[in-house]
């Protein structure tokens, strides 16, 4: 793998957003998820790759009886 640049990292209403030049690393996915943030969708627009993370849920939700 090839060292990215970053382009932009921003939080937007839960999800975590970052543009890059490359492909993240294993690693560096790895040090996301240690942080609760899971990839939710990755897409390669021209020349730049989009990860968008959202936080994981540790609370189980009810849904119903």
């Amino acid at each position: 793998m090839e060292n990215s640049v970053f382009l932009v990292g921003k939080r937007i209403r839960g999800h975590h957003l970052i543009v890059t030049t490359g492909m993240l690393s294993p690693e560096q996915l790895d040090g996301m998820n240690r942080k609760g943030w899971v990839l939710s969708r990755m897409r390669q627009k021209q020349a730049n790759f989009h990860y968008d993370f959202v936080r994981e849920m540790h609370q189980p939700q009810i849904v119903g009886f």
